[in-house]
C-alpha cells in the first residue's frame, strides 16, 4: 500500500520545520539527532505465472577484502520551493548538492548531487551521485530525520561494497528557503560473495490507472495486488496467480489469509475498508473517521494494526472494532510504527515505533495481548527497530534495529538476554530464523547468517539488485529487484 503520509521524504519533514519557522520569523536553527548504546534490558480462474527462469548454480563467493574504516563528514544544501505551496499542505524538496569535508580520499568522491525518496514509515533514502572524485556511480543514504543515525544502504559501481553509520543534523536557513544536512560517521569498502539465484519470476503487475503496489507477505509465500479490476493473489511458491473478484472500491489495495479465510481491502486514501472472507462477500465496511494506514500484514490472531492520528490501533479483523488503548508513538516528526509480528500461539503481538522524548533517535518494542490489546511489556532500544520475529523454539523475541544490531528478548521476563551486531553498519530490513536456529538477515542488497549470541557465521552473500526482501521460515530468501522481478537465494547449510 502506497504511503500517503505528507510527512515522508526529507523535504517534507525537513520542511515542515521551515515553514513553522518563516511563519513566527525565526533565524537559523539547528537539530541533531545522534547514535548511542543499545540498553542491556519489536474465486476466479487459475492463472500460470509468466515462465520462470531456474537457475542451480550455487553461490559464488569471493575472499573479504575489506579496507580500514574511515572517518568521513559530508555537506549537503538542500532548496525548498515554499512560494506558491497551497495552504496546509508541506512544500516540494528539489534536488540538492553535496560536498564531502572529511574523508574524501577515503570516499573517492570530493562532490555530487543528491535526491531523496520516501524509505518506509518516517524514512528517507538519499540518493548521492558522485559527479568530482577518483571514483564513479551512486551510494545511497538512509535515515530517519530528526531521530536516528544513517547508515549506507545501496552502492554502485566504483562505490560497490561501501558500508558506513553515523550521526546526522540539519540547519534550516534563510527563514526556511534552505537546508543545510551535516552526514558524519564512519565509513569502509569491502567485498562479498556474491550468488546467483536459484530461481526468477516476475512480480503481478504493478497496478494500472494508480492502483496500490503489490505487497509480498511477511512470511514470503504470497504477493497481493490490483491489477485490470481484479484482485490477484501470486503464490510464490508455485507460481500460480488467482482472481479473486472485483475491488471493493476501485483500485483498492488489499490482502488476504488463506489459512484463517480472511481478507481485508482498504482504499488508497486510508479512509475507508472492508472485511470479510478471503472469497465471497464482504462482510463489514468502515468509514475511518481520519486517515489509517495498515501496518500489519498478517490477519494472526484475527487482529490488524493501524496507524491513525500519530498512533498504533489493533483492532478486531472481523469486525474492525478497536481493542484496547491506542500506543502514542513519537510522530512529531512523521515516524511511524514498524510492522507488526504475531507469535505462533497467537497470544501476543509486537509492534515498533520511536519512543516519545527519546534522545538519539531511540525507540520501542512494545509487546501486547492479542486478546485484550494490553501492553505485556516493552523493551527500549537505541535506535527504532525495522523487524521481528518470535522464535517458538526458545520462546524469545528478536529484534533488528535500524543501526544493525539484534536483540534476543526473552518473553517471559521481558529482558534482553542477547545482544549482537552484524558484520556491517547497516539497516537490518529483514530477518528470519531458520531451522537450525541462525538468524538470516537481509540488509539493502546484502545477506547473511548471524548467531544470536555469538554475532555473524560465515560469508555474506550479494543478493544482486535487491530492493528489499522476506526471509522464509525454512531460511529461504525471497528478494525483490529494482526491475520487478522476484530472485530465490538460500545459503548453503
Amino acid at each position: 500500500m502506497k504511503n500517503n503520509s505528507k510527512l515522508t521524504t526529507t523535504g517534507a519533514i525537513i520542511a515542515a520545520a521551515a515553514v513553522a519557522l518563516a511563519a513566527c520569523g525565526s533565524g537559523d536553527t539547528a537539530v541533531d539527532s545522534s547514535a548511542s548504546d543499545v540498553p542491556s534490558t519489536t474465486a476466479e480462474p487459475t492463472a500460470t505465472a509468466p515462465e520462470s527462469t531456474p537457475d542451480t548454480t550455487s553461490a559464488e563467493t569471493t575472499p573479504d577484502g575489506n579496507e580500514e574504516p574511515g572517518q568521513i563528514e559530508i555537506s549537503t544544501d538542500i532548496q525548498f520551493n515554499i512560494d506558491g505551496t497551497p495552504e496546509g499542505e508541506l512544500p516540494a524538496q528539489h534536488g540538492g548538492t553535496f560536498e564531502v569535508t572529511v574523508g574524501a580520499d577515503q570516499l573517492g568522491c570530493e562532490s555530487g548531487t543528491s535526491v531523496d525518496t520516501d524509505n518506509g514509515p518516517g524514512g528517507v533514502e538519499k540518493l548521492m551521485t558522485c559527479e568530482q572524485g577518483e571514483r564513479t556511480g551512486t551510494f545511497s543514504v538512509s535515515f530517519i530525520p530528526f531521530e536516528g543515525p544513517w547508515t549506507i544502504t545501496a552502492a554502485t559501481d566504483d562505490f560497490d561494497g561501501l558500508g558506513g553509520l553515523g550521526d546526522w543534523d540539519a540547519q534550516i536557513l534563510d527563514d526556511g528557503a534552505r537546508a543545510q544536512e551535516t552526514i558524519s560517521g564512519d565509513i569502509e569498502f569491502g567485498e562479498i560473495g556474491f550468488a546467483q539465484p536459484s530461481m526468477t519470476f516476475p512480480r503481478l503487475t504493478q497496478g494500472v490507472d494508480g492502483c496500490s503496489d503489490g505487497y509480498t507477505t511477511t512470511d514470503g509465500l504470497s504477493e497481493y495486488a490490483t491489477g485490470d479490476g481484479v484482485m490477484l493473489r501470486l503464490d510464490l511458491v508455485t507460481q500460480q496467480i488467482t482472481g479473486h473478484g472485483a475491488p471493493p472500491s476501485e483500485c483498492a489495495f488489499w490482502i488476504g489469509d488463506e489459512e484463517m479465510g480472511r481478507r481485508y481491502a482498504q482504499t488508497l486514501d486510508g479512509t475507508t475498508a472492508w472485511f470479510g472472507p478471503f472469497d465471497g462477500e464482504w462482510e463489514t465496511e468502515i468509514e475511518w473517521d481520519e486517515q489509517s494506514d495498515l501496518i500489519s500484514r498478517s490477519f494472526a490472531a484475527n487482529r490488524l494494526v493501524l496507524s491513525r492520528g500519530g498512533s498504533a490501533v489493533i483492532v478486531d479483523a472481523t469486525t474492525g472494532v478497536q481493542i484496547g488503548q491506542p500506543i502514542e508513538g513519537s510522530f512529531v516528526n512523521g515516524r511511524d510504527f514498524t510492522p507488526m509480528a504475531t507469535s505462533a500461539d497467537e497470544q501476543l503481538i509486537v509492534i515498533g515505533g520511536a519512543t516519545p522524548g527519546a534522545a538519539s533517535g531511540g525507540g520501542s518494542a512494545y509487546v501486547l495481548d492479542a486478546v485484550t490489546g494490553d501492553e505485556v511489556f516493552r523493551v527500549d532500544t537505541a535506535s527504532p527497530a525495522t523487524t521481528f520475529i518470535f522464535d517458538q523454539s526458545t520462546d524469545e523475541l528478536v529484534i533488528g534495529l535500524f543501526t544493525g544490531e539484534i536483540l534476543t528478548v526473552d518473553i517471559a521476563s521481558g529482558d534482553v538476554v542477547a545482544e549482537t551486531q552484524i558484520s556491517r553498519q547497516a539497516t537490518i530490513g529483514a530477518l528470519g530464523i531458520r531451522p537450525d536456529g541462525l538468524i538470516v538477515i537481509q540488509t539493502d542488497q546484502r545477506a547473511e547468517l548471524v548467531d544470536r549470541r555469538d554475532g555473524p557465521q560465515g560469508d555474506p552473500l550479494r543478493l544482486g539488485n535487491s530492493v528489499a526482501a522476506r526471509i522464509r521460515a525454512d531460511g529461504t530468501i525471497v528478494s525483490i529487484s529494482s526491475n520487478q522481478q522476484f530472485e530465490i537465494f538460500a545459503f548453503d547449510e
